[in-house]
């Protein structure tokens, strides 16, 4: 219930990890896995044309630096919406999201198929919302089974 057994506490830290799983853990977890859904894509697509990276960093500068910024964010979103800042284990957490996010672009995502990167992307964005659902209950899973261990 709470640390005093009071039913009041225990309805309170309820709903709080209610509203921190739906306003933070769900947005980051959306806005983690497209975003390394499409870096997969745009990469698969700089090194199936055969472009070297250094180039498109060399042309799109704080292109790299944004995506850093984005992952950041998405990282601290879903860390602090279904885990805990000061355990550092939950950082499994959002790690499992963009590896199932790069997963499913590299599944999905080939830009061979499609004339332009643009069409590629749209084109299997249909497919890659069908993972969406198991994005979210696999980090949900790991996060019981970490703290279960930890006890």
């Amino acid at each position: 219930m709470g640390k005093t057994g009071n039913f009041y506490e225990f309805k309170e830290s309820y709903f709080a990890n209610f509203l921190k799983q739906i306003f933070l853990f769900l947005p980051g977890a959306l806005f983690l896995y497209f975003i390394s859904f499409l870096t997969t894509i745009t990469f698969w697509d700089i090194f199936s044309r055969q472009r070297s990276l250094f180039s498109v960093l060399s042309s799109e500068p704080f292109s790299f630096l944004l995506l850093l910024i984005f992952f950041s964010i998405g990282i601290l979103m879903t860390w602090l919406g279904l885990g805990k800042l000061k355990n550092v284990n939950h950082l499994i957490i959002p790690t499992l999201i963009i590896i199932s996010g790069a997963i499913a672009g590299i599944i999905f995502g080939n830009p061979k198929n499609s004339p332009n990167l643009i069409a590629g992307i749209l084109f299997t964005f249909r497919k890659a919302i069908l993972l969406f659902p198991l994005v979210l209950i696999i980090p949900i899973l790991v996060k019981k089974w970490i703290d279960k261990k930890a006890e």
